[in-house]
């Protein structure tokens, strides 16, 4: 893959002032960020797929007891962090170390944390945003629990801008007349009405994903199949609303009438209607399951007796039918 330059909108988010409600403390009072802040961080700004890290090796340091009994492990592990637009990577040593009663549990546990503080270390290389600046003796980045508390509240919204920020950068990207498209993509897909009721993590995992498909070519394959995909879930939910309707009002009995639909929508959409080996409901045809809607739309009370003893008669026909051939 041919490196590329960072996106502006990348190089604002790198140079950008660390979010002070992500500061820890450890029992020493010393500041760090944890390492599932900087994996979400990793993934709003450069994207899910677009960064990986890699253990170049652990190693034990440390096997002993403490005190009371108990097993104290420490391990060191190498760690490279690549991001693959640029092709710039990152090389770091993290050390871990836990105390449990077993042994094995220990050094699970030990390796584990090196492995963390080896990509916290890695990502320091990029800057403040994760969390370089704590590193700085003597630096006003040293903040109080109090300013951290008051930073924290302000967190969810600093987020969601910045991750809305992120999926418009990638919605502009896409020819005008494919926009409006897209964003009915991005909802059906996330399960909302408007795009801007999507949740921060919705937001970060679209805009990844979109990122991807620009890169390989096949967005707008996307928004067909996503949207196609919705056509047919409203077709057939509007399809069992009438089914149902139909038979309430006019005294019918629904299992047996959906039961009936469902064979003949099959059978006329190509696929096997009945038995263990009957077509997928996904698989039918859009266009036979609109004009059955009709038809029972058609349905009055002088004809819903003989409609309905005609879909059964014509169901039965066709299992039938397969029988025969089986």
């Amino acid at each position: 893959m041919q490196a590329k330059a960072l996106t502006k909108i990348q190089k604002t988010q790198l140079e950008g002032e660390l979010d002070l409600s992500v500061i820890r403390k450890d029992h020493g009072k010393h500041e760090y960020v944890e390492g599932c802040y900087v994996i979400q961080r990793l993934n709003d700004i450069f994207g899910h797929a677009e960064w990986s890290r890699s253990v170049v090796n652990t190693r034990e340091t440390y096997n002993g007891k403490n005190a009371k009994g108990n097993a104290v492990v420490a391990f060191a592990a190498t760690i490279v962090l690549t991001i693959h637009r640029t092709g710039a990577t990152y090389e770091d040593v993290g050390h871990g170390v836990a105390f449990n009663p077993q042994a094995w549990d220990a050094a699970d546990q030990a390796e584990k944390s090196a492995v963390t503080d080896g990509l916290k270390r890695c990502a320091r290389s990029l800057g403040n945003q994760f969390g370089n600046s704590l590193y700085f003796k003597g630096g006003d980045v040293r903040v109080d629990d109090a300013r951290i508390a008051v930073a924290a509240a302000a967190n969810a919204t600093d987020r969601r801008a910045a991750a809305w920020q992120g999926l418009t950068a990638e919605i502009v990207q896409v020819p005008a007349a494919h926009r409006g498209r897209l964003q009915r993509a991005l909802q059906v897909k996330c399960g909302v009405e408007r795009t801007e009721d999507l949740g921060v993590d919705e937001l970060v995992e679209m805009t990844g994903r979109l990122r991807a498909l620009w890169a390989s070519g096949k967005t707008k394959e996307w928004i067909d199949q996503t949207l196609d995909g919705d056509v047919f879930s409203s077709l057939s939910q509007a399809l069992h609303a009438k089914i149902t309707s139909m038979c309430s009002t006019y005294g019918k009995d629904a299992v047996k009438v959906t039961e009936a639909v469902h064979v003949l929508v099959r059978s006329e959409s190509g696929l096997t209607a009945t038995g263990p080996d009957k077509g997928a409901w996904s698989d039918v045809s859009p266009a036979v399951v609109r004009s059955y809607i009709d038809k029972l739309e058609d349905t009055t009370q002088n004809t819903a007796d003989a409609s309905v003893d005609l879909l059964l008669i014509q169901a039965r026909t066709v299992a039938g039918a397969e029988c025969e051939q089986d």
